[in-house]
């Protein structure tokens, strides 16, 4: 084990903590394996991460957010926003800390757990195919982040008050006050809570048990907390958070848990699958075809 993979596994270790004392590492190591059954990710896969991230970046990058969008909420919005709304601005300050410390640790930690993957269990195929579903749930979930809130045009709740009091919130009058719908910090915390989840349940990365089931719970409770920062901060309706787990979730934990680590017959085996996303400005589209 060169340099590299040493440091790695002795975070690993401080990570595996009293688990790791009642698991054998030998044993972790082939346990942690690839399973036949199955499905490994395909070649529309990778062309899906890559068309996707792609076209994230370009958007960031060339397409400015709309300046005009309605105002308001919309179902549980209002009710909520009273509820969770930071009164003071030290106390939006703090949510917003929390809220991008949520998702920039979830937007991280599932390549720990490939790296992990690699020194500790030393398996570099599972650490490839996890590799590989984290880099398409994050692909997918920041292109539908960045094309919602650029494109749709949603006045986020903080905009009135910002008329009133340009200090009420660190980024009153920005660019980006007419891009609330939908949470882009809460599509990628959970997304990257979803494939934590998704691999901790279907395979024994620290052990099994309680430290594969610690580590996804702390995730979901992470990218939770991520998005009711957002809306304490009042830079998120309820709704916009709402739809952007839901969109998270399923990116993260159910496309991986259901199409890559689910047992399949032979007779399924074969996938063809296309996926072509298409960005304008005042227009976001895409075509999806295949089967399974």
């Amino acid at each position: 084990m060169g340099l590299g993979r040493s440091v790695i596994a002795v975070w690993g270790i401080l990570l595996l903590g009293v688990n790791a004392a009642a698991a054998d590492a030998s044993d972790s190591a082939r346990t942690v394996s690839w399973r036949p059954e199955w499905r490994k990710v395909q070649p529309f896969e990778y062309g899906a991460t890559i068309v996707f991230g792609i076209s994230a970046l370009s958007i960031a990058f060339f397409v400015d957010p709309r300046d005009s969008g309605g105002y308001g909420g919309v179902l549980f919005d209002d009710p909520l926003r009273d509820l969770l709304r930071a009164e003071t601005r030290s106390g939006r300050d703090t949510a917003r800390v929390v809220g991008d410390m949520g998702y920039r640790t979830m937007a991280l930690f599932p390549f720990v757990d490939v790296l992990l993957t690699w020194a500790i269990h030393g398996n570099g195929e599972v650490a490839w195919q996890m590799f590989a579903m984290d880099m398409e749930a994050l692909a997918i979930a920041g292109f539908i982040g960045l094309a919602t809130d650029h494109f749709i045009g949603r006045a986020r709740p903080s905009v009135e008050p910002c008329r009133d009091d340009p200090e009420y919130e660190k980024f009153c009058n920005k660019e980006d006050q007419y891009s609330s719908f939908l949470s882009g910090h809460s599509v990628i915390a959970a997304a990257g809570a979803g494939v934590t989840c998704a691999h901790h349940l279907s395979m024994p990365l620290y052990g099994g048990g309680a430290g594969d089931i610690i580590a996804c719970a702390a995730a979901s409770a992470l990218a939770l907390t991520t998005g009711i920062a957002r809306m304490v901060n009042d830079r998120h309706w309820a709704t916009d958070v709402t739809v952007a787990w839901l969109a998270g979730a399923g990116i993260g934990y159910v496309w991986p848990r259901y199409f890559h680590y689910r047992t399949r017959s032979s007779e399924s085996a074969a996938v063809s699958f296309s996926i072509l996303p298409s960005v304008a400005p005042g227009l976001y589209s895409g075509t999806v075809a295949g089967t399974f």
